[in-house]
């Protein structure tokens, strides 16, 4: 299975001083199913500010990965209870952030589906909020 999809994405982060932060993206991907593992691709706007990144998100029971490719290659490993350690490029260095994931829930089939991920976010050691991040394709 195989086709293209209508993707909408939003990602907020709530830091530890009660801000949020909002972002929505709404885009064309691709799905594929193989060995009871979906796969959605899709590619970064200028308007996110990633403009030439790739990202290839993987979907199984109990996990998530998104993988970036181009301009900002990265990692990201979402599974219930464990924390995931990364270094992450910025403009001004890298930094050692950690994700751990409260929530990693998932519907998905041919037609649509849905990926809720909430989690605590650490940079330097230091919690700096939370995020949450729903992905959902037609």
């Amino acid at each position: 299975m195989s086709r293209k999809i209508l993707l909408r994405i939003r990602g907020s982060h709530l830091d530890k001083d009660g801000k949020s932060n909002t972002m929505e993206l709404i885009t064309e991907g691709h799905l594929s199913e193989k060995d009871g593992i979906y796969y959605i691709e899709y590619e970064e706007s200028q308007i996110s500010g990633m403009e030439g990144v790739k990202n290839l998100i993987s979907v199984r029971e109990g996990k998530v990965s998104m993988q970036r490719s181009g301009s900002r290659p990265d990692h990201f490993l979402f599974e219930r209870g464990k924390k995931y350690m990364n270094s992450y490029q910025t403009s001004c260095g890298v930094l050692q952030m950690g994700i751990y994931p409260t929530e990693v829930t998932h519907e998905m089939s041919e037609n649509q589906g849905q990926v809720d991920l909430k989690y605590q976010l650490d940079i330097g050691g230091r919690h700096t909020g939370t995020g949450e991040l729903e992905l959902f394709y037609s």
